[in-house]
């Protein structure tokens, strides 16, 4: 488990956008229209889109060529990275009241700031 004030934080941007969604603005969905008619289709209605991010320098960990391992220093901030990025999302999902959150993607990479994970 993640530090829970680091989980339950939304950046400023994102409260701007939840609370404009609370007051049934319109909102962006990543939802096809297949997937958004599915949801209605089961008794849902969707409220809203929520993030989580979350970003690690994670270093380096060496191991040799010629053995396969686990770089289990890496692997566990990559796990950590994910949870938090999931914990942040389902925060955002709890300000909208949602019941649930349908349609999400992860995805993982590197950049000058280091390794990052974000789901939608």
């Amino acid at each position: 488990m993640t530090d829970a004030p680091a989980a339950q934080w939304v950046p400023e941007g994102g409260t701007g956008r939840l609370a404009e969604t609370a007051q049934g603005k319109c909102f962006t969905s990543d939802l096809s229209v297949d997937e958004f008619v599915l949801v209605r289709e089961s008794g849902f209605v969707p409220l809203g889109l929520v993030m989580g991010t979350s970003m690690y320098h994670m270093g380096l960990q060496y191991a040799g060529w010629k053995q396969s391992v686990e770089l289990t220093v890496l692997s566990q901030a990559m796990y950590n990275a994910r949870e938090l990025a999931v914990e942040r999302m389902v925060t955002e999902a709890v300000q909208l009241d949602a019941d649930g959150i349908v349609g999400v993607d992860h995805w993982h990479g590197a950049g000058a700031g280091g390794r990052w994970t974000a789901v939608a």
